[in-house]
C-alpha cells in the first residue's frame, strides 16, 4: 500500500512541474517574436504560426499594403526606404486572450536596394524640387539604369514638354510615376512636378474685321465687328454684347431676339439672362397653356475663368425662326418639362479663357461665342479675313464653303498656338455639346481625341480631325470641311474610316439600294389594290404638301383597307415634315419626348396637325436597316401611340439632332447635338427600333402589276393579322 502510495505522489508531483514548466502567454509571445523571422528589418515573407507553445495564435496588420495578414510582405510597392507597420498579435489558450501590438520593420528587398538608390537619387534633383514654366529635362538613364515616365496631364508629357496651366489654376502639381529597371527587376514612384501657371491674358491687338452674311433662312444686315488678339495667339476673342448685336440682325430679322436678353454686369462678372413669359392669348379658351413663366440665366465669372449655365435650354431661347416654316400646319397643345441641373464650364481645364479688358469689354473666344450664341440653325465664320454667316442648310453649298476657306492665311503655317487651342476646344465642344458621350461611356474625350495628331502641321492636323469624328462611329458626326489654312485639301472617306455600326449601315444601304427600293416617288398599290404602299425617302419642308397629294390619290381608289407609309429608304430630315406625315395618321396629340444628357433635363411636347386625319385605314410602317434620324423617330412614335403596325426590319436608330462645330483652324464638323429624341421613359432611342412583325423588305420589292395582283403573299397573312 505504501508502494502504491508512493507512486500517486510522485506522478502527482512530476504533473505539477510540466504544469509549472510551461511559459504564460506573455513570456509565449515575448519567445515567439526573438524567432529569426521576425529579425528586423523584414526584406521577405513571414510565416506566422497558428499555434505557439501550444497557444492559439492570430496576427492582424494595420497596413495590409505592406504586411498581409498570411504574412506576405510588399517590399517593392513602396521604394521609400524602411516602413513600419504595427501588427496585432492576439494568443488564446481557449478561456484567456492576450493582446500586444508590435512595430515591425519593413525593409528593402535586397534585389532591388540599387534601384531604390536611384530613386532617391532622382529625387534630390531640381527636377522634383523647382516650379517650372518650360520644358523640363527627364532624363532616360542613371548609374547605367533605365528610366521611363508615365503622365497622365494635359500640361506635361513624357517627353518633358510643358504647357503652361492657365492663370486661374494658380499652377498645378503633376503626378510623374517614375520606373527605374535594370533589365530584370523594376522599382516605381510617384513623384510631382510642379509647374507655374500662365500670366493673366491681355489683348495685345485688335482689328475691324467685315461681316458677309450669305445665309437665305437669317436675314441679318452686312457690318463689321472687332475683334481681339492675345499675345499667346491662337483664338480671336470678341466682345460678348457686340456678337450678340451681331446676331441680332440689324434691321432685318436675325439669327437671334437681343432685345429678350437682360444683360448685367458688375466689375469680373457678366450675366445674361431671359425669361419666357406665358401667353394665354395664343391659345382658346379650354386649351392648356404651353408655356410657364421660365427664367433662364447664363453667368460668366471672369476671375475665376468659369462659365454656369442654370439649364441647356438657355442656349435655344432666344433663337428668332427661320424663314422657311417647317412646321407649316402644327402646333403645340401640350408640354411637360423637366429641368436639367447646373451646368458649370471649366475652362481653365481646357486651357480656354474668358477675358475682362477695361477697355474693350467682356471677351471671350470667338468660336465659343458662335458655339453659345448662334443657334443650332445658324453659324458665323471667321477665316482670319472676314466672318461670314450662313444658315446650317447651306453646309453643302460649294460656294459657301469655297468663301469660308478664301483667306490670306492660305498654305501659310499653323502656330503651335492654334493647334494646341483646336486640340483643346474640340475636346470641350465634345464633352458638353455632345449628344453621344453617355451612349458612348466617355468621361472626357481627352481621353478619345489624340492631341499629338491633332496637333499636326498642315494636312496631318485635318487628317486627324477627320479620324476623330469618324472613329466615333456616329453616322450624325461626320467631317464636312478643311479650314482654310489648306483650302484645297480634301479627304476621301474610305470604309476603312468607319467603326462597324456605320459600315454596316452603308452596307445595308447599298443592298437595299440594289433592291430598288429608293427610286420609288408614286403609291404603289398591292393585293388587288387592297394595300397602297406610299415612299417616303426623307422629311423635308414639302413632305406633309407630298404626303396630302399622295392620300388624295388613294382616295379615289376604291377598296384600299391598308396602307404602308414606307420607310424603308429614310434616312432622316426635319422633324417637322415627320409629324406632319404622322398628322395624316391621327388627330391624337402627337407626343414628342426629348432629353439633354449634358444637364439631365427631359421634356416631351404634344404636337397637333391641323389636318383631318384619314383614319378608316388600317396603318403600317415599313421600316428598315436604314431608317435613321427623323426616320427612326417616326418608328417609334407610331409604336408608343399604337396608330400603325411597325413591319419589316429594325430601324437602324439616330435620336440626336445636328449642330456644327466649327474649330479654330476652320476644320468644321457636324455633330450629334445635346437635343436627343427618346421614347416615353426618356431612354435615348439612338440604337434604333424593334419591329412589331419582322418582315423581309423582298416582300415589297417586285413593282410589276401581275405579280403584286396574282402572286404577292396576302397582307393579313404577313403581318399576322
Amino acid at each position: 500500500m505504501k508502494k502504491i502510495i508512493f507512486t500517486l505522489f510522485f506522478l502527482s508531483i512530476f504533473i505539477v512541474a510540466a504544469c509549472d514548466s510551461s511559459p504564460s502567454m506573455p513570456e509565449a509571445m515575448d519567445k515567439m517574436l526573438q524567432e529569426d523571422m521576425f529579425n528586423e528589418p523584414i526584406v521577405q515573407d513571414l510565416e506566422f504560426p497558428e499555434y505557439y507553445e501550444g497557444y492559439q495564435v492570430e496576427f492582424h496588420s494595420t497596413d495590409q499594403r505592406i504586411i498581409h495578414n498570411d504574412g506576405s510582405v510588399n517590399t517593392r510597392a513602396y521604394p521609400d526606404g524602411e516602413r513600419t507597420v504595427d501588427i496585432e498579435i492576439t494568443m488564446s489558450d481557449g478561456n484567456d486572450v492576450y493582446q500586444r501590438t508590435v512595430t515591425f520593420t519593413v525593409g528593402v528587398d535586397p534585389e532591388t536596394a540599387h534601384l531604390y538608390e536611384a530613386l532617391e537619387d532622382l529625387e534630390n534633383r531640381a527636377l522634383f524640387n523647382d516650379v517650372f514654366d518650360e520644358d523640363v529635362v527627364l532624363v532616360d538613364s542613371v548609374d547605367d539604369l533605365d528610366i521611363s515616365y508615365e503622365i497622365d496631364s494635359p500640361y506635361l508629357n513624357e517627353n518633358g514638354e510643358v504647357t503652361r496651366p492657365p492663370y486661374h489654376t494658380g499652377g498645378v502639381d503633376v503626378d510623374v510615376n517614375v520606373t527605374v529597371s535594370d533589365g530584370e527587376n523594376e522599382l516605381s514612384k510617384i513623384f510631382t512636378v510642379a509647374l507655374l501657371q500662365k500670366p493673366y491674358s491681355t489683348i495685345s491687338y485688335d482689328e475691324t474685321l467685315e461681316f458677309e452674311n450669305l445665309a437665305t433662312e437669317y436675314l441679318l444686315d452686312d457690318t463689321t465687328l472687332d475683334v481681339f488678339y492675345t499675345m499667346e495667339g491662337g483664338l480671336p476673342y470678341v466682345d460678348i454684347e457686340s456678337f450678340l448685336t451681331l446676331l441680332d440682325g440689324g434691321e432685318q430679322t436675325g439669327a437671334i431676339d437681343k432685345s429678350q436678353l437682360e444683360i448685367t454686369h458688375d466689375g469680373p462678372s457678366l450675366t445674361i439672362s431671359i425669361t419666357i413669359e406665358a401667353d394665354d392669348e395664343e391659345y382658346e379658351e379650354g386649351d392648356t397653356p404651353v408655356e410657364e413663366d421660365t427664367t433662364f440665366i447664363l453667368d460668366f465669372a471672369f476671375d475665376e475663368n468659369r462659365i454656369t449655365v442654370n439649364e441647356f435650354n438657355f442656349f435655344g431661347s432666344f433663337s428668332e425662326s427661320t424663314q422657311t416654316d417647317f412646321g407649316s400646319g402644327l402646333s403645340v397643345s401640350d408640354y411637360e418639362e423637366h429641368p436639367g441641373d447646373d451646368v458649370t464650364f471649366e475652362l481653365s481645364e481646357y486651357d480656354l479663357e474668358i477675358i475682362h479688358d477695361e477697355e474693350r469689354g467682356y471677351l471671350m473666344p470667338f468660336q465659343m461665342a458662335n458655339l453659345f450664341f448662334s443657334g443650332q440653325m445658324f453659324d458665323v465664320s471667321y477665316n482670319g479675313d472676314e466672318l461670314i454667316g450662313w444658315d446650317t442648310y447651306q453646309r453643302q453649298s460649294a460656294t459657301v464653303q469655297n468663301r469660308l476657306r478664301d483667306s490670306s492665311l492660305n498654305n501659310e503655317p499653323m502656330s503651335d498656338a492654334i493647334l494646341l487651342k483646336t486640340y483643346n476646344y474640340m475636346v470641350f465642344t465634345f464633352d458638353y455639346f455632345y449628344g453621344l458621350k453617355d451612349d458612348q461611356g466617355v468621361d472626357t474625350y481627352y481621353d478619345v481625341f489624340s492631341k499629338e495628331q491633332i496637333t499636326a502641321q498642315g494636312n496631318n492636323h485635318y487628317d486627324a480631325v477627320f479620324r476623330s469624328a469618324y472613329n466615333l462611329d456616329d453616322l450624325h458626326t461626320s467631317y464636312l470641311m478643311s479650314g482654310f489654312y489648306r483650302p484645297d485639301h480634301e479627304v476621301e472617306l474610305q470604309l476603312s474610316h468607319l467603326g462597324s455600326r456605320t459600315r454596316g449601315f452603308y452596307q445595308n444601304f447599298w443592298d437595299i439600294e440594289d433592291m430598288n427600293l429608293c427610286e420609288r416617288d408614286e403609291v404603289i398599290y398591292y393585293d388587288n389594290g387592297r394595300v397602297a404602299l406610299i415612299p417616303v425617302a426623307g422629311f423635308d419642308e414639302d413632305t406633309g404638301d407630298d404626303f396630302d397629294a399622295f392620300m388624295q390619290e388613294i382616295q379615289l381608289q376604291a377598296g384600299v383597307e391598308d396602307i404602308v407609309v414606307d420607310l424603308s429608304c429614310n434616312t432622316g430630315g426635319i422633324v417637322g415634315g415627320m409629324i406632319q406625315v404622322i398628322g395624316h395618321m391621327t388627330n391624337e396629340p402627337i407626343p414628342f419626348h426629348y432629353l439633354n444628357p449634358t444637364d439631365g433635363a427631359t421634356a416631351t411636347y404634344w404636337y397637333e396637325s391641323e389636318v383631318d386625319a384619314y383614319d378608316e385605314y388600317n396603318w403600317h410602317v415599313l421600316s428598315s436597316p436604314i431608317t435613321y434620324s427623323a426616320g427612326n423617330m417616326m418608328v417609334r412614335t407610331v409604336q408608343e401611340m399604337g396608330i400603325a403596325h411597325v413591319i419589316g426590319e429594325d430601324s437602324a436608330g439616330g435620336a440626336a439632332s445636328i449642330r456644327t462645330n466649327i474649330l479654330p483652324t476652320g476644320a468644321i464638323i457636324i455633330m450629334s447635338s445635346t437635343s436627343v429624341s427618346a421614347d416615353e421613359d426618356y431612354n435615348s432611342v439612338e440604337m434604333g427600333i424593334p419591329v412589331d412583325t419582322p418582315l423581309s423588305l423582298e416582300d415589297f420589292t417586285d413593282e410589276d402589276p401581275s405579280y403584286r395582283r396574282h402572286h404577292h403573299h396576302e397582307f393579313d397573312e404577313r403581318i399576322g393579322r
